[in-house]
């Protein structure tokens, strides 16, 4: 990285959802400068000069959810609210930073006894909603082969 040069190349590996997470996360942290419009049509002007994507959509039709409020109630096994949570709460916290939503998990003391689910709502704009339900996916997934695994093991 120069003055000269100021491009920085990123390479994301991993299993398909991990480099989908990690795109995601890098595209969400370059929204928040201020010339990442003008970077992202660009980079879409040459992608689509080089064949590699199709033309983008007219201006109208972009964005359209960009700034909308959203929610998503999700209604998970009380066994996978862990999992979201992770250890002393840094899961839940760090999806809520890198995503900027607010998402919030029904008191296991105000469950009925005889319930098995939690309600899981996040709440944000659009995208960072769909952003946070892929890291949630993502976590779930992750408690999930290794519950596999430890099972497979025994």
């Amino acid at each position: 990285l120069t003055p000269i040069d100021p491009e920085r190349t990123i390479t994301v590996l991993g299993a398909r959802d991990q480099v989908l997470r990690g795109v995601a996360l890098i595209l969400n942290t370059l929204s928040l400068h201020e010339q990442f419009a003008s970077y992202m049509e660009t980079t879409m002007q040459l992608a689509t000069n080089q064949g590699v994507v199709l033309p983008p959509r007219s201006s109208a039709t972009k964005n359209v959810l960009a700034q909308v409020r959203s929610q998503l109630t999700l209604y998970l096994p009380d066994d996978d609210v862990g999992a979201i949570l992770g250890r002393k709460g840094q899961n839940l916290v760090d999806i809520q930073q890198s995503a900027r939503v607010t998402i919030k998990i029904s008191d296991r003391a105000k469950m009925d006894p005889n319930a098995s689910e939690r309600e899981v709502t996040i709440m944000g704009l659009h995208g960072a909603v769909k952003l946070a339900e892929a890291m949630v996916s993502e976590k779930l997934y992750q408690s999930r082969a290794r519950s596999r695994g430890e099972e497979d093991e025994h």
